[in-house]
């Protein structure tokens, strides 16, 4: 059972690095900015809308289009 516990973690790990490296490959720069703030950070899309000087429909559209290309390759990693 250990090992498998080992295997697990090890295979999260795996997934881990391949969505960093995802995000910073992938995403542009504003899709970053806004994806990180959003999903880590906890901050609406209004507050970060007005950090960065944009509509908050912009900052939706760059967090949905982050979505989309890591859902795209995320479905690869099970």
């Amino acid at each position: 059972m250990r090992r498998h516990t080992n295997t697990n973690s090890e295979s999260l790990k795996r997934k881990s690095e391949i969505l960093k490296k995802m995000i910073a490959e992938d995403l542009t720069q504003r899709q970053q900015m806004c994806a990180v703030e959003y999903w880590l950070n906890g901050k609406t899309q209004k507050t970060i809308a007005a950090q960065l000087g944009l509509n908050r429909s912009t900052v939706s559209r760059h967090i949905a289009a982050a979505k989309r290309k890591l859902h795209s390759v995320a479905k690869y990693l099970d």
